[in-house]
Formats: C-alpha cells, sequence, structure tokens
C-alpha cells in the first residue's frame, strides 16, 4: 500500500519572528536573573565595603542599587531597541524596493514583448472605440465582426483578431493582477505604464465587459478590467491626452 502524501502545510513567515521573540524573552530573564544575583551577592557587598567600608550590606541600599541597575539596563533596552528597529525598516524598505523594481522589470519585458506590440496595434488600428451614444449590443455586434473576420487562406482555427485579443487579455490580467496584490508601484510607475494600456483599454474594455455579460461571466478577465479603468482614469484626472493612431508609425 502506497504511503498517503503528508499534508502541505503552508509557510508562516510570522513563525520564525515569533519563535525568536520567545527565546529572547526567555535569555532576557536569564540575563536578568544573573545580573540581579551577581548584584546582591557580590557586586554591591564589594562596592560598599571598598568605598563605604561597611561589611554588612542594608538592604534599603541595596533596593536603591539594584533599582538604579534596572533603570541603567531599561535604557539601554530601548536605545538598543530603537537602533534595532530602525535598522529593520532601512532593510524592509530596501528589501522592497528591490522586489518593487523585479516586478517592473517584468512587467516592461512583457509589455515590449513583439507579439504584445503587434497584437495591441492591431487592436488599436482595427477596433473603433464605442461612441457614448451608440448601444452596447450594436457596437459589439460590429466589433465582433472585425475581430473573428479571417483574411483569406487562413488555417487556424482562431482568427487573427481572436489570437491578438487574447494574447494581450491573458498579459493585461497578469499586470493587473500582480499590481492590484504584490506591486508597491509609485506615481512614475504609472505614468510609464498608462499610456499603451489605457489605449488598448478604451476599445477593448467594453467589449471584455459585454462579452463577460453574455457569458455569464462577472469576473471575466476582472484584474485586466480593473487595471484597465485605472489607466484610463490615472490619465484623464492628469489630464492627459490618447495619442492618434497614424498607420505605420
Amino acid at each position: 500500500m502506497s504511503q498517503s502524501p503528508e499534508k502541505f502545510q503552508p509557510f508562516n513567515p510570522n513563525q520564525q519572528p515569533r519563535r525568536r521573540l520567545i527565546w529572547l524573552i526567555l535569555l532576557s530573564a536569564l540575563i536578568g536573573l544573573g545580573v540581579f544575583f551577581l548584584v546582591a551577592l557580590w557586586f554591591y557587598p564589594a562596592f560598599m565595603a571598598r568605598i563605604a567600608g561597611l561589611a554588612v550590606t542594608d538592604m534599603a541600599i541595596l533596593e536603591g542599587f539594584t533599582s538604579l541597575m534596572t533603570l541603567a539596563a531599561l535604557s539601554g533596552g530601548f536605545v538598543f531597541w530603537v537602533i534595532d528597529r530602525q535598522q529593520k525598516e532601512e532593510a524592509e524598505e530596501a528589501q522592497e524596493k528591490t522586489l518593487s523594481f523585479q516586478l517592473f522589470q517584468t512587467i516592461h519585458d512583457r509589455l515590449v514583448d513583439p507579439e504584445q506590440v503587434e497584437a495591441r496595434r492591431w487592436i488599436i488600428s482595427s477596433i473603433p472605440i464605442k461612441p457614448d451614444d451608440q448601444a452596447i449590443e450594436e457596437w459589439f455586434a460590429i466589433v465582433s465582426g472585425m475581430i473573428e473576420a479571417k483574411p483569406a487562406g487562413w488555417a487556424e482555427a482562431r482568427s487573427p483578431g481572436q489570437i491578438n485579443i487574447k494574447r494581450v487579455l491573458n498579459n493585461f490580467d497578469f499586470i493587473g493582477f500582480v499590481a492590484e496584490h504584490f506591486w508597491n508601484a509609485h506615481d512614475a510607475d504609472i505614468d510609464w505604464l498608462s499610456p499603451p494600456v489605457a489605449k488598448v483599454w478604451r476599445r477593448l474594455g467594453p467589449y471584455v465587459r459585454h462579452l463577460g455579460e453574455l457569458r455569464k461571466e462577472p469576473d471575466y478577465y476582472q484584474a485586466a478590467d480593473k487595471f484597465g479603468e485605472y489607466c484610463i482614469q490615472w490619465r484623464e484626472k492628469k489630464g492627459l491626452q490618447e495619442s492618434e493612431y497614424v498607420e505605420g508609425l
């Protein structure tokens, strides 16, 4: 009989810091007790005998002495905590910048991929922007005919338009999901990223949303739609106009 696979245990990022904190508390308690007994049984009697010439300890003075030592230890611990916290924040900030740049590089490489550039060019040159006064059903029927049209001699099951749209949608969906959940994008990142996304989504957004309604899939390319609309609103908010598409350029 084959053994059943072990149950998958997802990595808990809080587990290691938690264990480290417990061990740190225990170690601090042991050090504190050690220091207390060292002061009470050796350092304080030696101090009193040498400085004050007393051989017998006064417990009232001992209490004040240990309180002073405790205050000094707490003050030193607080300073250490502040320094440690600042170093951790600087390390986290550096790690976040590194991760953000890596994600930006990944998104950049996907956007400038020649197949993606060609697919976006097809969408921009072939699909018209939906007029505000035109019914979505009428516009969708016209655009669907353009997308599904196959040139003479085309042997593949899907038309060039369907291939290009699927390619762009998959890419935008990936970018939108990463941007929403993992990427702490800055204004300069969106300034660079928004032009190609917004230009395509003005044409593709209504088509994708209506197709999702027809297919009864409310989450149909939801991440792509959310990010595409965000880029459009971003550029509108900044007063940036969409550039005109010129054939051959």
